[in-house]
């Protein structure tokens, strides 16, 4: 799951996250810094991802349940475990 924004690279990827959907299947989310809106919203291949920006690569270990962020396109990406709500 991306946004319109990431695919046509108009703004970059600032938040990643792999966590399991409502059917508990894997999931992988990558974001920019804009408020996510479902209109925005696109299903994508990763290799669309790595296309766009491959610098996701190094979150490939990311663990499930974890989000990465970062300031900048050129940012080092910071770990954390999710928040549940």
């Amino acid at each position: 799951m991306t946004t319109k924004s990431v695919t046509s690279r108009q703004k970059p990827i600032l938040y990643v996250s792999r966590e399991t959907d409502e059917d508990g299947e894997l999931t992988w989310q990558f974001h920019c810094a804009e408020e996510f809106r479902m209109e925005n919203a696109q299903l994508v291949r990763l290799d669309t991802i790595f296309a766009t920006d491959a610098s996701v690569g190094e979150l490939g270990d990311l663990p499930l349940g974890y989000e990465a962020k970062r300031t900048s396109p050129d940012g080092r990406w910071m770990r954390n475990k999710q928040e549940t709500a």
